[in-house]
Order: C-alpha cells, then structure tokens, then sequence
C-alpha cells in the first residue's frame, strides 16, 4: 500500500490484499482483532474502512501483533507499558476506547498522561494537540489502539494524529516534517521519562 502510494494514488490508505474483481486492498486499522466489524468498519471490499474476511486476516497486523505479544512472552513477566500509533492527521492524542463511547477503567491514568504529551508537545513548538477519547472523533473497531489497551494489557495505549488540523492535510509540506517530528520526539522523551519514574 504505502509503495502503491508513491506509484498510483497518492493518498492511498489501504494495504494492497487482492479482493477480487479488480478491487484492492483492507485498511489495516480495522484489522485487529479487538472487537473486529463492529462500528466504524466496513464489509464492502471498495470502502477505504473495509475491515478484511477476519480480524487478523493481513499479513500486517498479524506479524505485528505477534512480534510484540512474543516480546511480552519473552520479558519473563514484564508487560506492555506504552504503545502508540502514529497516523494523520489533526493534531490529536486519542486514547480508548475507539470501538464504544464508554470510559475504560484507567480513563484518569490515560487522561493524566496524553496531558502531560500535548503539553511537552506544546512547550516544543507551541502548537496544540488535543487530548480526547477517540470515540469521541469518531466510533471506530478494529484499531490498534484499543488492541494494545485491552489484549495487549499496555498501560497506555494511544493514536496520535499528527499535524496539521486541515489546512494542507494528509499532504504537509516538506518543511513541516522535521517540526513534526521534534515536537513528537520530545513528547515521547517525556512519557519514557514519565514510565521510569513509574515503574522504575
């Protein structure tokens, strides 16, 4: 998908699974198996929110999903504190859940902690990030997020939507992509920062 992307259609957001009658590809953000097809997903292959035949069902999100699932199982008891997953755009720290409007049980810890990213982001660069449920975006299943959260047991699982709110969109100029990454790099010095103070 992403090479497809350069080559064909700049703005193509799916992988490149081969349907049938001509229509490609599943969007590997409703592919993971936490609580797969329900909202916000797609079954129609054409639909650039086409969930696949199965949670997992890409190649993608299951070696994903597996690699980090085996390093859990190889740390001898250590388990997932942080994960994050990077998308654009809107400059938005979405925490769980995406797949319902309800709250999860550590809402305070996960609220506490995508404050103290926006505000490292904003002291960087000045620029405003905000730090909403993604639900409240829009109701999504499917996402990594909410996998890392709930299957994955990560204490802090996020997407972070990068720059900028709508104005240029999915195509920042290239002058913006050094800034974007800075403001981001020195959120996440913060959180890891943040983690060992917690965990030690």
């Amino acid at each position: 998908g992403y090479d497809y992307s350069w080559t064909n259609a700049r703005l193509w957001r799916k992988n490149r699974r081969n349907n049938g009658n001509n229509i490609y590809g599943v969007d590997l953000n409703r592919n993971w198996n936490n609580h797969w097809a329900q909202s916000g997903s797609s079954s129609n292959p054409s639909s650039d929110t086409y969930h696949g035949k199965g949670p997992f069902s890409e190649p993608e999100t299951k070696s994903a999903s597996d690699h980090f699932l085996n390093v859990v199982e190889k740390s001898e008891g250590a388990k997932m504190v942080l994960a994050i997953d990077y998308h654009a755009y809107g400059q938005l720290m979405l925490r769980p859940y995406g797949y319902s409007k309800s709250k999860p049980p550590t809402e305070a810890e996960l609220v506490a902690f995508g404050k103290g990213v926006v505000d490292s982001i904003r002291k960087t660069s000045g620029l405003e990030y905000e730090n909403i449920a993604a639900s409240g975006l829009y109701v999504s299943s499917g996402g990594a997020d909410d996998w890392f959260y709930e299957q994955g047991k990560a204490r802090y699982a996020y997407t972070i939507e990068l720059r900028d709110t709508g104005r240029y969109g999915f195509v920042l100029p290239a002058s913006q992509i050094v800034p974007t990454g800075k403001e981001n790099w020195n959120a996440l010095v913060w959180g890891l920062t943040e983690l060992e103070k917690q965990v030690g």
